[in-house]
């Protein structure tokens, strides 16, 4: 894959160092995977805001249900991110609450 061999060529020229960021992340699942599978450095899943607002969008039209939101989080989380950063954060703080 193209963007493993750049990341590659990158990192021996010290381009990267302590971390990969991969954005948009719901469309690249499989990136993550393979940058996960193939660095040894943490790698972060940049959820970004035309994602964001297309979910949010949906669950307003009710063409989907709210949960869609935290299962697209964690299949950023199952295809390896070892961080998100999403702007459902305030919205996931608030649900997390409740369960607690």
């Amino acid at each position: 894959m193209k963007v493993i061999r750049r990341t590659r060529r990158l990192r021996r020229n010290s381009a990267i160092r302590s971390m990969i960021i991969v954005e948009p992340a719901f469309s690249y699942l499989d990136v993550i995977q393979r940058a996960k599978s193939n660095f040894n450095i943490p790698l972060v899943a940049y959820n970004v805001s035309g994602e964001y607002s297309i979910l949010k969008s949906a669950v307003k039209n009710g063409i989907i249900n709210e949960d869609a939101i935290m299962e697209s989080l964690i299949s950023m989380k199952r295809a390896g991110a070892d961080i998100i950063i999403s702007y459902f954060a305030k919205d996931i703080v608030k649900k997390l609450q409740v369960y607690n």
